[in-house]
């Protein structure tokens, strides 16, 4: 049994799942947020280790960005295709309850087709 309070509200999800997000520049308490508007903002992918790859469809321009993500001996493997101009990537992880890593933030090149990034996690 998973414990539920009036502030947390468990989210499971599958190994090897993607959840696509748009977060606005600024986001108010309050605000909606959702599906990428003419407003600035970035894509978001919340990604769990696990086999498989997915891909996200942009609803405006019907632009597409694939991604991998695997898990081996500490290390944290990113694998991008179709990046749009001005994309970066940020990567924030955390194994279960424990700290998190630090940020690794990198813009990447405008019609690269695929692009691998690795991150190492200290065991500390």
């Amino acid at each position: 049994m998973v414990p539920v309070t009036s502030d947390l509200v468990p989210v499971f999800v599958r190994a090897g799942a993607c959840i696509p997000l748009w977060m606005p520049d600024t986001v108010e308490l309050g605000a909606e947020v959702g599906l990428p508007s003419s407003e600035s903002g970035h894509l978001v992918l919340m990604m769990f280790p696990g086999t498989g790859k997915h891909s996200v469809v942009d609803p405006l321009d019907g632009g597409s960005i694939s991604a991998q993500l695997s898990l081996e001996n500490q290390m944290l493997t990113v694998t991008t295709g179709g990046v749009p101009a001005g994309t970066s990537l940020w990567i924030r992880g955390r194994a279960a309850g424990e700290t998190p890593a630090a940020d690794h933030r990198q813009q990447l090149d405008a019609g690269a087709s695929v692009v691998t990034v690795r991150v190492s996690f200290d065991a500390n």
